[in-house]
This record gives structure tokens, C-alpha cells and sequence, in this order.
């Protein structure tokens, strides 16, 4: 009496096994992610809370808060770009980005402005 080969068996228990478990790990990730709005407020609050973070910047001392402010930018942008309630929070952080990289100034009237622009945006979320 001859046996089966047991090959086709083991492999076809493998395959079973590898799509199955591969299923298993992809709902458990989509079941635990967060959608794209909780996403977004999370990027928004993250950015808001840099702000915050950052009373003052002075580029004579260090860039610590310029890269604060920069990243709080891009996380603004994330924010927005995945819902558009946070467009007015991307685009005062944009201001202020933008503004310290024309004039290298962050101790005049418009960066102030800018910033008081922010931090009203940033009240919002």
C-alpha cells in the first residue's frame, strides 16, 4: 500500500495558513486605525499644542522655535489636507513659516500679528 505524498497537503495547510493569518493581522489593522477625520484632529491638536510650546522665537539665540513653528506648520498642512476644517489653522502657521523665512525677523509687528493669527486658529481646534 503506498502512501499519498504529503507534500501537496503541507503546502496547501501553509498556504491556508499564511492567508488566513495575513486576513486576520489586515482586519485587526483596519479595525484599530483611526479614520481620517480623528487623524486630522490629531495633526491639528499636535500642531496647536507646538504653538503653544513656542511663547517667543529668537533666530540669535537658536532654531528651536523656528522648527517647532515649522513643524507645527507641516502637521497643520496634514491636518487640512485630510479635512478642511483645519484649512485656517494650515494657513496662519503657513504666515508665520513663511514669514520668518523672507525676513528673518521674528521681533517686528507682522511676526506678532502672524503669530496672534496662529494662536486664534490654533483656539478653534
Amino acid at each position: 500500500m503506498t502512501r499519498p505524498p504529503r507534500f501537496p497537503v503541507l503546502l496547501l495547510g501553509v498556504l491556508v495558513g499564511v492567508l488566513l493569518g495575513g486576513g486576520g493581522v489586515g482586519l485587526g489593522w483596519l479595525l484599530s486605525s483611526s479614520g481620517d477625520a480623528e487623524g486630522a484632529q490629531a495633526d491639528a491638536t499636535a500642531a496647536c499644542d507646538l504653538v503653544a510650546r513656542t511663547p517667543h522665537v529668537d533666530l540669535e539665540a537658536d532654531l528651536t522655535g523656528f522648527y517647532r513653528l515649522s513643524a507645527a506648520s507641516a502637521l497643520a498642512g496634514a491636518a487640512a489636507e485630510a479635512d478642511d476644517a483645519y484649512e485656517p489653522v494650515n494657513e496662519a502657521l503657513r504666515d508665520v513659516v513663511n514669514h520668518v523665512q523672507r525676513h528673518l525677523d521674528t521681533r517686528g509687528e507682522d511676526f506678532r500679528t502672524a503669530m496672534d493669527a496662529a494662536r486664534t486658529a490654533c483656539a478653534d481646534v
